[in-house]
């Protein structure tokens, strides 16, 4: 059973070179090449059975955006009732009006508006902008550690997948017991 206390922190995810492995950089707001990280999935639905999960990028501002991504997620097969397709608008649509079923709306009312009985615990959001954040995960952030870093730090950052790695220690042999 999962801690109550849990339920009300949110965990922001970085999209582009987190969960989206992003090997073919940037292509548009809308246009996402490219498959997940190895594990991306798995960890995220682990999250949500403890964690709101919100979504984030440079593409977030922008519903296009925010419809891509979410799409991308049940292109790579994410379930589609698990995602908040509301967010992904940026305003509701005319009630009076003809639904796209493939639309944020035409999803929000397919998925989203399930008998609550139906519908899974926690939904994956994107949000326009960051949310109040229990933590984030982010392949171009420092933490603050209380110290301000120097501009030779910022300047010389990495993210993760274009550091050089560095070479792992060749384990010395075991050392055979001196003889008397």
């Amino acid at each position: 059973m999962t801690d109550n206390t849990r339920r009300s922190k949110t965990l922001v995810l970085d999209f582009d070179n987190v969960i989206h492995s992003y090997t073919s950089g940037w292509q548009g707001v809308d246009v996402i090449p490219d498959p997940p990280h190895k594990g991306a999935f798995a960890f995220i639905e682990r999250a949500m059975a403890n964690y709101d999960v919100a979504i984030l990028s440079s593409r977030s501002g922008v519903e296009a955006g925010r419809f891509a991504m979410a799409k991308w997620f049940v292109k790579h097969g994410f379930r589609a009732d698990a995602i908040n397709w509301r967010e992904c608008q940026d305003a509701a649509p005319d009630p009076a009006s003809t639904i796209d079923p493939n639309s944020a709306e035409g999803l929000a009312r397919r998925f989203n508006d399930l008998p609550e009985d139906m519908r899974p615990a926690r939904l994956l959001s994107f949000p326009w902008t960051k949310p109040p954040a229990w933590l984030s995960l982010d392949d171009r952030a420092m933490q603050f550690n209380g110290k301000w870093p120097s501009m030779e730090v910022i300047d010389n950052f990495k993210p993760w997948n274009v550091r050089e790695r560095k070479p792992r220690k060749a384990q010395e042999p075991a050392q055979e017991p001196a003889q008397e």
